[in-house]
């Protein structure tokens, strides 16, 4: 399409709109530039549109109301509106509403070229665009998902230092993000929850070595997965007997185990609460099928070939509960377990189990090498199995990533995020500025100001406990709406 050039020597296009809002409706200025083709070709594709009316940025074309689309289209303009909005690259600044309809008119011959003053155009460098487009995208997340009421323990920091890869599942309707934050490891895991189809909370559940915490992941009575981290350290362990124990009291059950997360001389400590362990806490175990019956199963299995290795070779494993479901004994009884042991050096090393007790782990068919011990083989078989169930690493969000959730539209509440021009600094938004906030802050969190302003987090300065205050900076989203009327094209 054409257009007529105009200088761009404000600074922002906010200003832009301010000083042309004196220019009432646009209609029949004095001054007219000859046309000029537009460049749209940097970033195609990639980055939203814009148009502003004054200080009134519009939405995204596809969230344009139907009755002004159905106006729109009656008079010939939609094609150019949609041809101007879908720019991606310029913001362009309307005095009014009546200038936005003549000039669409202009566009689509149905007023003479150079009756309608040309609208300020602010063209966004590479750098903006950019910009926008990892703010809009942060936005989309933020939209649906919010820090959940349960996160990682203060007392077990070091929890945050799990790779990606090991960290245990965050439960339905959660996300884990990984976040900037001003201690000394520099980032921290956050867990998220939807917030607009609210699921049961995730509770992380730590315990051990604060430094190098075990942490179990527990949702509507549910053990989802843990990330097992062996301590030599015997100020963290309880200990305890296995003639002692009383397994959380949990009922027995024919057949299955109740399986504790790690073996009972490493019986970790919680880090918050000093009442409780490994041993005596029912939400850390998973009803296990039983090794010693005729087709073998996970529990002396998972001692031998797992717990014992962890602690032999200091590292960490983690287990994920598959299609987790509360079983008789009244903890979780996964159909399978997934195990992933860290080898060292950033390798590791996964297993696929069954846990109905249908797979056969001892009979094997003369496929068992003469000189591979029976749990060995077992082992084996699920690594080999891993291969064709492969166990995928929860999602971790990291701020500017690309995010989109299939299903958002379906949530009560979603609202698409403003054009990404209007996200980039010195546009329509604002450069982040330093707020204190109430309670401990994550980096992504939503901000209401006193005056209306949404904004969002987007570092943490520092945290002060004591007093419950977080030194964040803040940037302020303009808001993105069609005028309250339109008038009749």
């Amino acid at each position: 399409m054409s257009n007529k050039s105009q200088s761009n020597d404000a600074s922002s296009a906010s200003s832009r709109a301010a000083a042309y809002h004196n220019n009432a409706s646009g209609v029949s200025q004095p001054a007219v530039q000859p046309l000029q083709k537009m460049d749209t070709k940097n970033d195609e594709g990639i980055i939203q549109r814009a148009i502003t009316v004054g200080n009134n940025p519009l939405p995204r074309t596809n969230a344009t109301p139907s009755d002004i689309v159905d106006d729109l289209k009656k008079d010939g303009l939609y094609e150019k509106f949609v041809t101007l909005n879908d720019d991606r690259t310029k913001i362009y600044v309307f005095s009014d509403k009546a200038h936005l309809i003549n000039y669409l008119k202009e566009l689509a011959g149905k007023v003479p070229a150079g009756t309608v003053f040309t609208p300020f155009i602010h063209k966004l460098s590479p750098e903006q665009l950019q910009q926008g487009h990892e703010m809009a995208q942060d936005m989309r997340f933020l939209t649906i998902y919010k820090p959940g009421p349960s996160q990682i323990s203060t007392n077990a920091s070091g929890a945050h230092a799990i790779p990606e890869k090991m960290m245990p599942p965050p439960g339905q309707g959660h996300y884990w993000g990984h976040r900037q934050d001003p201690s000394a490891h520099g980032s921290e895991y956050v867990l998220y929850q939807n917030q607009l189809q609210p699921p049961q909370p995730t509770s992380p559940l730590t315990f051990g070595d604060p430094g190098a915490p075990s942490l179990v992941m527990h949702q509507n009575g549910l053990n989802l997965g843990m990330h097992i981290q062996p301590t030599n350290n015997g100020a963290y362990i309880h200990d305890v007997k296995r003639s002692q124990t009383r397994y959380a009291g949990i009922p027995s059950v024919t057949n299955r185990v109740r399986g504790h997360p790690f073996e009972l001389d490493q019986n970790q400590k919680s880090t918050d609460d000093p009442g409780r362990n490994f041993d005596n806490d029912a939400r850390t175990y998973t009803d296990e099928s039983d090794s010693t019956k005729t087709k073998g199963g996970i529990s002396s299995w998972r001692y031998n070939e797992v717990e014992k290795k962890a602690v032999q070779s200091g590292m960490p494993f983690t287990q994920i509960n598959s299609n987790p479901a509360m079983g008789p004994m009244g903890i979780v009884r996964p159909d399978s377990l997934h195990f992933r042991l860290d080898q060292g050096g950033g390798s590791n090393k996964d297993l696929h189990l069954d846990n109905t007790a249908t797979t056969d782990y001892r009979n094997t068919g003369g496929a068992r090498p003469k000189r591979m011990g029976q749990q060995a083989y077992q082992t084996e078989m699920g690594r080999q199995s891993a291969l064709t169930h492969p166990y995928q690493a929860p999602p971790v969000h990291h701020m500017g990533q690309d995010f989109t959730d299939p299903q958002r539209h379906s949530y009560p509440g979603y609202a698409s995020p403003p054009p990404s021009p209007f996200l980039a600094e010195e546009t329509l938004s604002s450069v982040p500025e330093q707020v204190i906030l109430d309670g401990y802050r994550h980096q992504g969190d939503r901000v209401n100001f006193p005056n209306g302003d949404k904004g969002i987090v987007v570092s943490i300065v520092d945290r002060d406990m004591v007093r419950g205050k977080s030194r964040c900076m803040v940037k302020r989203i303009p808001a993105t709406a069609w005028p309250s009327t339109f008038p009749n094209v």
